[in-house]
């Protein structure tokens, strides 16, 4: 009998999932996490990006690393993080343009992990 509400779950999870594009959710401390397509869908106003701006170290100036994710769902949820961890500036070098991303971010609005999958599109 345990077994119908864990089906009945993961069914609601995987519909949500094939319905909406971006998910974003927040929680009461201001942390949290969003996922998705990692594409604009202007048809629904989702979007998850992500940008990042490097610089690197001269004798007149400093490197920097930095990055910046953004996420807005269909239900009006928004979200935005940054980060200055040049292993994460590193990483999001790997994203595509039809891939897949997970993004989190602390209370202070932090990026702190990502998870990604990435795909290409071809057609003939």
């Amino acid at each position: 009998m345990k077994l119908l509400p864990i089906i009945t779950l993961i069914t609601i999870v995987l519909l949500t999932s094939a319905v909406h594009a971006v998910t974003v959710v927040k929680y009461s401390d201001g942390s949290g996490y969003a996922y998705g397509i990692f594409k604009s869908n202007a048809a629904t106003s989702e979007s998850l990006t992500c940008a990042r701006a490097e610089a690197v170290a001269t004798n007149n100036s400093i490197g920097y690393s930095n990055v910046w994710c953004s996420a807005y769902d269909s239900n009006g949820n928004r979200a935005y993080c940054s980060s200055t961890n040049p292993e994460f500036a590193q990483r999001i070098k790997g994203l595509s343009d039809y891939g897949r991303l997970l993004i989190r971010w602390t209370a202070d609005g932090e990026c702190y992990a990502m998870q990604f999958v990435n795909a290409t599109y071809y057609t003939e």
